[in-house]
């Protein structure tokens, strides 16, 4: 078994329950940013985090139903609402800004590259050797562009010394070097065929996206 095929074997969490999970991480880290920027009345955190954790059990119970066109701008609001309704409910709404634009371009690349799998999978000759780099060309160009803006926009707030090192080192040895090595996989492969490396990078990608809940909680 090659290496790789180690994260073939990763469960698919890209799910209700990940959904959920997340966005209760992602509204006790605004809360617990906004009281690092001096708000110090923290009870507003707790109906902000009961409302997200329901907005994300409500997208995933209509993402179904809504058309494809639309499900990745609702992607991008169950990633990014959790941050902006708890730092507004604190009163401290700058407080989260970086974290909700990191959620937004994040849930961006999730949703469009998904849609991608959706796609290929709706076709009759999918096979391991089909060019999934050739035929999705121009929508992997604009993700490569999407991409390097998520990359930069991300090391802002510890060149600007607003986050620590420790943001630093999770943010690019445990988020931006891993999408960086599976995404050249998916864009110029070498030993295997694209139709894998589209598969384990849609996978990986909300293993990342925890990871980089992680560097923003102890930067």
């Amino acid at each position: 078994m090659k290496l790789l095929d180690v994260f073939d074997r990763l469960p698919d969490l890209y799910g209700r329950t990940t959904f959920i999970v997340a966005a209760a991480i992602s509204s006790v880290i605004a809360a617990r940013l906004c009281f690092a920027s001096g708000v110090r009345t923290i009870w507003p955190a707790v109906p902000a985090m009961l409302l997200s954790v329901a907005l994300a059990w409500l997208w995933i119970r209509a993402e179904k139903q809504i058309r494809p066109a639309w499900k990745t701008w609702g992607l991008m609001a169950a990633c990014a609402f959790p941050f902006i309704l708890t730092s507004l409910l604190m009163g401290s709404p700058s407080s989260a800004g970086f974290p909700a634009v990191f959620a937004l371009l994040f849930g961006l690349v999730i949703g469009q590259m998904r849609d991608l799998q959706r796609r290929l999978t709706d076709r009759n000759d999918v096979t391991e050797d089909l060019p999934v780099h050739t035929i999705f060309h121009r929508e992997l160009g604009w993700m490569s562009a999407v991409l390097f803006v998520f990359g930069v926009i991300t090391l802002w707030p510890w060149l600007g010394e607003r986050y620590g090192n420790g943001y630093f080192w999770v943010l690019v040895c445990g988020v931006l070097v891993p999408m960086l090595f599976f995404w050249g996989r998916l864009r110029q492969p070498r030993h295997e065929g694209s139709v894998a490396a589209l598969y384990r990078f849609n996978r990986l990608m909300p293993y990342l996206g925890f990871i980089f809940l992680l560097a923003i909680a102890v930067g």
